[in-house]
């Protein structure tokens, strides 16, 4: 089963019982992330995201707290371009989860002490990732690539951390409610789905009043840099360039680039870090597509001494795929393996949420958006690899952090 439903402020919500899952999952993109922040105020959006999960409901628990008494799992993160909330519960509590996910999405009990109780687990997660290389030369690697741009921005935001009240915090959430696309999914059994939008129909959801518009992003409030420590016995590169967005002609061909320069066996890349020169134990490929860009990035971990040898071979690599090097065979191994990806990927009950609130959100869903990835990853052509390689390496750039 696969479905989807207006409210009649607009909000679409998917209904998709394909898995055949006994759970229900419900997920719910705002794409108000650190790229709207207001001018003065990075980190916002981060702090929204633990505030909406955290603040009581109603009088009673928080939304994640009371999940976790009825046996359930909940979770929220923030991106560049959105939130996204999440809760996956037995089927006897699915019903009334997503009456109280409305709740705690569009009546928050948000005080000043609990912004700033919540400020400081911000700060301690900040902390934790300053501490994580990976993380450190993801977020450089933003900032050199989006110098000056909002995508440029720290997601999270920075130590030290801004000091919100509640009304700020309201006032910004308000809107982001009003203004910024919204996108719903629920998945679970067939039999469920139709009770749970039912709850979401008669609940706070339902009652925003939306007036949709494009939200002006700031400037970059400052770009993350990264270095590598004199004594370093490991380092992380990050290496790529801008990608395409979601409805961009070559999003499918960036795709697919990941999969053939990227960190799986079949990889060109990996044939030749880890089988032909063994420096490069941990080793991975993404292409994050928004709604008007995208980022295309290796990460690859290696000995400091081999940093230079691990870039110049990502940079080859591209290169050889824009010259068409790949061949006809690997092309094809790839494209394989992009398209099994998607279905393997989203066989997860919250990463398939997570996919149909975010295609929601931001475009009528006419089809499966899983099937819509697949069919257009299947139709791509070498031609169209060669092309994504080629942007690519036009705005290729590199750091390294350890």
């Amino acid at each position: 089963m696969f479905a989807v439903e207006t409210m009649d402020n607009g909000v679409r919500v998917v209904l998709d019982g394909s898995l055949g899952v006994r759970s229900a999952t419900t997920c719910v993109v705002v794409g108000a992330g650190s790229r709207t922040d207001a001018p003065g105020a990075p980190g916002l959006a981060h702090l929204l995201e633990h505030l909406v999960m955290a603040a009581p409901v109603e009088g009673g628990d928080s939304l994640s707290k009371w999940v976790d008494t009825v046996g359930g799992q909940s979770n929220a993160s923030t991106s560049h371009e959105s939130l996204h909330f999440w809760t996956r519960v037995p089927p006897e509590a699915a019903v009334e989860c997503a009456r109280r996910f409305a709740a705690a999405l569009t009546a928050p009990a948000f005080t000043d002490a609990l912004c700033a109780a919540e400020s400081q687990v911000v700060v301690q997660e900040l902390l934790a990732a300053a501490d994580d290389p990976v993380d450190v030369a993801h977020e450089a690697f933003y900032g050199a690539l989006f110098a000056g741009g909002p995508l440029a921005r720290p997601v999270g935001g920075s130590v030290p951390f801004p000091e919100f009240t509640a009304a700020d915090v309201l006032r910004e959430h308000a809107a982001g409610l009003r203004s910024a696309p919204i996108g719903v999914s629920l998945v679970g059994p067939a039999d469920l789905l139709g009770e749970t939008v039912d709850a979401l129909r008669t609940g706070g959801l339902a009652a925003v009043r939306r007036e949709p518009g494009a939200r002006a992003p700031g400037g970059s409030h400052g770009a993350p840099t990264a270095a590598m420590a004199p004594d370093a016995e490991y380092a992380y590169l990050v290496a790529g360039g801008e990608g395409v967005g979601r409805e961009d002609p070559l999003w499918a061909a960036a795709e697919v680039l990941a999969a053939a320069v990227g960190g799986t066996p079949g990889s060109v890349l990996y044939e030749r870090l880890r089988g032909e020169l063994g420096v490069s134990y941990q080793l991975g490929s993404t292409h994050t597509a928004y709604d008007d860009a995208g980022v295309w990035s290796v990460v690859a971990g290696t000995p400091p001494a081999e940093v230079e040898r691990v870039e110049k071979t990502v940079r080859r690599c591209l290169q050889e795929v824009e010259e068409g090097a790949l061949g006809d065979e690997r092309f094809a191994a790839a494209r394989r393996q992009a398209v099994g990806a998607v279905l393997l990927d989203h066989e997860d009950p919250v990463a398939l949420a997570h996919l149909n609130s975010t295609w929601a959100a931001h475009h009528e869903p006419a089809e499966p958006p899983v099937d819509r990835a697949r069919r257009l990853l299947a139709d791509v052509t070498h031609a169209d690899v060669r092309a994504a390689a080629s942007r690519v390496l036009r705005s290729y750039t590199s750091v390294v952090a350890s």
